[in-house]
């Protein structure tokens, strides 16, 4: 394998790692669905989880979405 492939790699590894630490904070989002599995049989739609994770960023910073916009993130 080339020294670049491996560094490309090395990089993604890195990427993931920070992310999956960063996404812990939806640890919220991922009770809701196991709860709501338990409680009804049968997993949320997407726009209800879509709208736990809203209301999750919304709690973090209540101009979350304004940010994003302004950022164009």
């Amino acid at each position: 394998m080339k020294l670049s492939k491996i560094l490309s790699a090395m990089k993604m590894i890195n990427q993931l790692r920070m992310g999956v630490n960063i996404e812990k904070e939806h640890k919220g989002t991922y009770s809701f669905i196991k709860d709501f599995y338990k409680k009804h049989k049968r997993f949320p739609s997407q726009t209800e989880v879509y709208k736990r994770i809203t209301k999750e960023h919304i709690a973090e910073d209540p101009k979350y979405y304004t940010k994003i916009k302004k950022y164009g993130l």
